[in-house]
């Protein structure tokens, strides 16, 4: 069983269950359960892929890609990154596309493409 936390709201997630965040609306098993004007996601578990309109803090590894419209901070990603924020992997991932700073503690297996500072491990690209 996983978690997902949207602005203070835990939801417990199994491994069927479906949460969606599409602009202002959180839907849980696509049913509306709630209504944020930024909502800040935090999920805690190995989710396959992340797709949201807000900020995401994952506290595990991402199986597939990350889409978002803001930052993204998370452990290993086993597919691509796209945000329009900053992006912060603890390990390793594929392409990244970002508008913000990058950051990956282990190796990027992909391009790397951000207006903003470049660091992949103990490298720091301008």
């Amino acid at each position: 069983m996983s978690k997902v936390t949207i602005n203070g709201h835990v939801y417990e997630v199994g491994p069927t269950d479906v949460v969606l965040v599409i602009g202002t609306k959180v839907l849980f098993n696509f049913k509306v359960v709630g209504s944020y004007n930024a909502p800040r996601i935090k999920l805690e578990g190995d989710p396959l892929e992340v797709h949201t309109t807000g900020d995401v803090d994952v506290t595990g590894d991402v199986h597939g890609d990350v889409d978002t419209s803001g930052d993204v901070t998370c452990g290993n990603v086993g597919g691509n990154i796209d945000a329009t924020g900053d992006v912060a992997v603890t390990g390793s991932c594929g392409k990244i596309d970002a508008s913000g700073d990058v950051t990956v503690s282990g190796n990027c297996s992909g391009k790397i493409d951000t207006m903003g500072k470049v660091i992949v491990g103990s490298h720091k690209k301008k």
